[in-house]
C-alpha cells in the first residue's frame, strides 16, 4: 500500500477499505471532532449536512466553486 494513502472507512457496497490522502484522513477526522464538539464555525449548513468553508486549512477538500 502506498504510504501516503490511509484507509478511512469501508466501501459501503464491496465492503473494501476506502484509501485517502493522510492530509485528507486528517480533515475527515478534525471535522468529526468539530461536530462532535458542536463547533460549526468553519462549516457552512447544507440542510442536515455540512461542508468546509472556503478558508479550511486542506485545500483538497474545500469547495470549489
Amino acid at each position: 500500500m502506498n504510504k501516503r494513502l490511509k484507509p478511512f472507512a469501508n466501501c459501503l457496497v464491496c465492503g473494501g477499505e476506502r484509501l485517502y490522502n493522510e492530509s485528507v484522513v486528517k480533515s475527515f477526522e478534525e471535522i468529526r471532532g468539530k461536530l462532535r464538539r458542536r463547533q460549526f464555525s468553519q462549516l457552512r449548513s447544507l440542510g442536515k449536512s455540512f461542508t468546509v468553508s472556503e478558508d479550511w486549512p486542506d485545500k483538497h477538500i474545500r469547495p470549489s466553486a
